[in-house]
């Protein structure tokens, strides 16, 4: 498990600057088999990729710590997390025209809310996975404690 996430976490410089590998067009429109996008607000499509990635690979890295932290103050993580989920929102609200009005920061508590809900029982569903991997080290560090003793 800890080489998976150390796996997802050294590929999150390639999610970022995938939109310079050529994944997203230059232009305002994007055409595939699946789907065509166009860009309304910013002029290229590369441009709004590159502002999107720069908010959602933190936003991922920062759920991973969320999710595979031990301490006590790991519910401090959830208002970062909630900031670039609101920016990412608003991102969208820019891009795709979502609402006339614009996304006021009052709304940000409702997402906050959504959002602290939904990581509470993720984390909860994961922390025995958590906990093992701590009894596990603390296991590891008595049977040295234990070699070493055994060795004088």
């Amino acid at each position: 498990m800890g080489s998976f996430i150390a796996l997802i976490i050294a590929l999150s410089p390639l999610l970022f600057y995938s939109y310079k590998l050529g994944v997203f067009p230059n232009g305002k429109v994007w055409k595939t088999p699946f789907f065509t996008l166009t860009s309304q607000y910013y002029e290229s499509l590369s441009t709004f990729s590159w502002v999107l990635l720069g908010k959602l690979t933190p936003l991922y890295l920062l759920c991973i710590w969320f999710f595979t932290c031990r301490y006590w103050w790991y519910w401090a993580i959830i208002i970062p997390i909630g900031m670039y989920i609101f920016q990412i929102v608003s991102l969208f609200n820019d891009e795709f025209n979502l609402k006339d009005e614009p996304v006021e920061l009052i709304y940000i508590f409702p997402y906050m809310l959504i959002v602290g809900v939904g990581l509470y029982f993720i984390r909860k569903k994961i922390l025995k996975y958590i906990e093992m991997f701590n009894l596990k080290e603390q296991i590891e560090s008595e049977v040295k404690k234990v070699e070493l003793e055994l060795e004088r």
